[in-house]
């Protein structure tokens, strides 16, 4: 286990925005009441207008941006033929074709909270131009006693051709081969010449152990439901993982991810909780320094558990370096800078997590809460009128 000092490590804040000079810090412990703004009314608002914005978003023409990619959840297809969204494989597998891709910088991947309603879409290529994205992956998986047969296409949304499509027939128990094969053809069909440390940074597997994968899978399938029942289900399966491979990073930062937001749903004592993901974060970045998730699951719960203003700060720093295109850091990141009252930084972030996630709720919403609480209230207000 880390200590505290070895875990928030030596990498500075961001060379870009500097701590604002002008900040008094007598005024800080006022500060500390604003997460209770997050916890309480940022709940309550995006509970209120999750359906509204949802609804008015899917409509609105994103712009494209080149290498942008969004890998539609698979869908499952059972041994007579008919299709099937109850199995947790098609989602979980997207999801973990998500985070591989979205190792390489050049590439915008759509995260997994903005292509799930995509579960039953007849088009893909109506997907892809709601998400503004370039390319779409989407496709069918097989499961039959021991055996799994994914058939994938990738499509150029701009014009419907298929740019790179493929089959593949593997044992159940060789989830991570498909994983490797599948992310090293679409990577490739985008990008055509990827460097050594990108080609590394695919093959790069989180656990060798099919068995906790499997289980790690099921619970991302779980936690992206985003409901009271997935977050349950979602920790038993992680906790699973664990058992099987301790050193599996990414399942210790999401048992982090999971106790700092049981702490913003105020199910538990916030500090309680907070203590609980420190550990869990600090776990996961000492397994495995370059997850993105286990700096930025790490940074949530400094900021949570004790303020620590800068050694957050860095941890979600350096959760944007190892990865620019990860929407929930640059979310975090938004909320500490306006709690800071550095609402210029804030919303720069706020609206970036937007442009990466544009269907994530949680990431509209904080722009929503950084301009009320820069008193730029005419401005929330004109926001908060698109979704009323």
């Amino acid at each position: 286990m880390l200590s505290e000092d070895d875990a928030v490590g030596k990498t500075p804040g961001p060379s870009t925005s500097p701590r604002t000079a002008g900040i008094d810090p007598s005024g800080r412990s006022r500060v500390t009441s604003r997460l209770a703004a997050i916890t309480v009314s940022g709940v309550l608002v995006v509970a209120v207008l999750a359906a509204a914005w949802y609804w008015r978003q899917r409509h609105t023409a994103l712009h494209v941006q080149a290498h942008s990619l969004a890998v539609l959840p698979l869908k499952l297809i059972d041994p007579a033929g008919s299709e099937s969204g109850g199995d947790y494989l098609g989602i979980g597998l997207a999801d973990a074709l998500i985070t591989r891709l979205s190792s390489i910088r050049r590439f915008a991947v759509r995260p997994t909270s903005s292509v799930l309603r995509y579960t039953a879409e007849d088009d893909p290529l109506n997907a892809g131009r709601e998400l503004g994205v370039a390319f779409v992956l989407d496709g069918r998986i097989r499961h039959a006693g021991d055996r799994i047969r994914v058939t994938l296409q990738l499509l150029d949304v701009s014009d419907g051709t298929t740019a790179w499509a493929g089959q593949f027939d593997e044992n159940f128990t060789d989830v991570l081969t498909l994983e490797d094969t599948i992310s090293a053809h679409v990577a490739e069909a985008i990008v055509p010449h990827l460097t050594n440390d990108e080609r590394l940074n695919l093959a790069k597997r989180g656990t060798d152990d099919p068995r906790a994968h499997e289980a790690y899978l099921r619970g991302r399938a779980q936690w992206n439901k985003f409901s009271e029942e997935g977050f349950a289900k979602a920790i038993v399966c992680y906790h699973q993982a664990i058992a099987i491979d301790p050193d599996y990073a990414a399942a210790h930062a999401g048992i982090a991810e999971y106790y700092n937001w049981l702490g913003i749903y105020c199910v538990l004592p916030f500090q309680e909780c907070a203590i609980s993901a420190y550990e869990a974060a600090a776990t996961a970045v000492e397994l495995d320094p370059a997850s993105a998730e286990a700096h930025c699951a790490l940074g949530q719960a400094k900021l949570s558990r004790d303020f620590s203003w800068d050694n957050a700060e860095r941890q979600l720093f350096k959760a944007i370096e190892l990865n620019p295109n990860y929407a929930p850091v640059r979310t975090w990141y938004a909320f500490q800078l306006a709690m800071e009252g550095r609402f210029t930084e804030a919303l720069r972030e706020a609206q970036t997590a937007v442009s990466l996630d544009p269907f994530s709720i949680i990431s509209r919403f904080s722009v929503l809460w950084c301009l009320y609480h820069a008193r730029r209230f005419d401005e929330a207000l004109s926001l908060l009128d698109q979704v009323a």
